[in-house]
């Protein structure tokens, strides 16, 4: 416990709380709030660029000094100030300031409670006011937290059992309550009835409704002409089918973002509503890659480049197709994509952020990336990296089947397999294991000069499948892929509705114009099993 001799009121009052707080809410929700509020002051006074990283507001602090603290540093950080030693303090509070400041201890009754607080506990304070403020907003709304309840298999408080979970497993655990009354309804089933095949079965059939989501098209370009994405890649895939997950996998810098762009620009074409959380770059890289996207495209404009947009290489040309590109987007896609940039790998804030957007906004369509084992200050050290892969997968397609999501993940492929021409499952970072959860599994690399040569023992005999005008039968015929093109391989490695690059022996090559976001289905391949290097 931190000394709280500068929080029991000034020399004016001995009141703690704000606005008759403690007739408003019962004692027990109050008992530890004041040392957890003393906690995230001192943390900030600690550390003040955490004002930067969270969102707590003076409402979030019950207690008077809590406010008042609160008040003095994010005044401070807006002047600028990111230390907050007795001379910064002191030199830029205004006398009526710095007379309250005084009056609580000055700066000695502050410096005693930074003193005793650690930035490595950042995660744990916070969480704790959080779970404080839960507290609060659930008793507000009328929810149990003190009558004794039948929690498993004993009879407990409600707060004494919550004390023990973060505030995210607090909100699960009512959300899960919630979804059993009224319904019958087990949060572990999601069927439960006699096998018939009825009518509505064979109607559905009919309609094409058991085909997933397409993500062959964006739309149409200025002359009409469809915004091809992958269109032979998701007929072979039955699209992406809702309610399961479907992962993109592949080396570091190998166009996962990329392709993952031009798939939501189809998606959204097709009515999903998508959220993308990502934990490596920022929104700035996806909207470059949509705005080339859409210049190559819809308008054919070819006289812009990622390399361009970033450098700010523009002409007046450049500008007003620009313009056009960001209209049309705003336009079309505008509303139906919303981005999540973490600054740390969390898995809990992860599945908070799906079921927030899912049930609140009515996002259809997560993407993910890059799903990856937490950060090293967020992982349960008794666990192995590869089961916290397998778990995070299960979690992450448990609430595609809760909340009928399409889950698109990117993942990594194990630097160790660099050189092997034929990827399989066995391949992806730390967890193989995923792969019984996925309904579709893409494995990507680049193409290697030695494969699109006829001479080399690695050529990779790229063919395209031409009909017979006269037999009416599908054939193959070579085709011959430019080496000074670039080139993706991309294995169907598992796959519920076809066939799998395992099975075929076979793979697809994709032109792959990074300059402009966009990648073209060229032709088929069979990949020789072995290494190269």
């Amino acid at each position: 416990m931190l000394d709280l001799m500068c929080w029991k009121g000034n020399d004016m009052s001995d009141k703690i709380w704000v606005n008759n707080t403690e007739t408003k809410y019962p004692e027990e929700l109050l008992n530890g709030r004041l040392n957890a509020e003393c906690n995230v002051i001192g943390l900030i006074f600690n550390d003040p660029l955490i004002l930067d990283e969270i969102n707590l507001t003076t409402q979030d602090f019950l207690s008077i000094d809590g406010r008042f603290y609160f008040g003095v540093a994010r005044q401070l950080k807006k002047l600028g100030i990111n230390d907050f030693s007795e001379v910064a303090i002191l030199s830029n509070l205004d006398q009526k300031v710095l007379d309250q400041f005084n009056l609580r201890g000055g700066y000695q009754a502050i410096y005693n409670i930074v003193s005793l607080i650690s930035v490595k506990n950042k995660d744990s304070i916070l969480d704790s006011i959080t779970k404080y403020n839960t507290f609060i907003k659930l008793y507000e709304c009328g929810f149990n937290l003190l009558s004794p309840m039948e929690i498993g298999n004993r009879t407990v408080v409600p707060l004494e059992f919550f004390k023990g979970l973060d505030s995210n497993s607090i909100l699960e655990w009512y959300e899960v309550q919630l979804s059993k009354m009224g319904t019958g309804y087990d949060v572990k089933l999601l069927e439960d009835s006699d096998v018939e095949i009825t009518d509505e079965f064979i109607d559905s059939l009919s309609a094409g409704d058991e085909q997933g989501v397409s993500y062959g098209c964006a739309g149409e370009d200025v002359e009409g002409n469809p915004m091809s994405v992958f269109p032979f890649l998701s007929n072979q895939t039955l699209g992406f089918v809702r309610s399961a997950s479907h992962y993109i996998a592949g080396f570091s810098s190998v166009g996962k973002t990329a392709m993952m762009c031009s798939i939501v620009l189809a998606l959204v074409n097709n009515g999903e509503k998508v959220l993308i959380i990502c934990n490596e770059q920022s929104s700035k890289t996806w909207k470059i890659n949509f705005l080339v996207f859409v210049l190559y495209k819809h308008f054919r404009y070819m006289s812009i480049t990622k390399s361009d947009l970033m450098a700010g290489k523009l002409n007046d040309e450049d500008r007003k197709m620009l313009r056009a590109a960001q209209d049309y987007f705003n336009e079309k896609f505008g509303g139906m994509i919303h981005f999540i940039q973490m600054a740390e790998n969390d898995m809990n804030v992860v599945k908070s952020k799906i079921r927030f957007y899912a049930l609140q906004h009515g996002y259809s369509t997560v993407v993910y990336d890059t799903f990856k084992i937490s950060d090293t200050n967020k992982r349960d050290r008794s666990v192995a990296s590869w089961d916290e892969l397998v778990q995070a997968s299960r979690d992450l397609d448990r609430y595609a089947k809760k909340y009928d999501l399409i889950m698109l993940c990117s993942i990594q492929i194990a630097q160790s397999f660099k050189g092997v021409l034929f990827l399989d499952s066995s391949m992806l970072s730390g967890a193989k294991g995923i792969v019984e959860q996925l309904d579709t599994l893409l494995c990507v690399r680049d193409v290697y000069k030695e494969e699109l040569d006829p001479d080399s023992k690695f050529y990779c005999n790229p063919f395209q499948y031409i009909k017979n005008d006269s037999t009416g039968k599908w054939e193959e015929k070579e085709y011959l892929c430019d080496p000074q093109l670039s080139w993706k391989m991309v294995f169907l490695t598992k796959s519920r509705n076809s066939e799998n690059s395992s099975s075929s022996q076979s793979a697809l090559m994709f032109r792959f114009m990074g300059q402009f976001a966009v990648f073209q289905e060229k032709c088929w391949c069979r990949p020789k099993h072995g290494y190269i290097q």
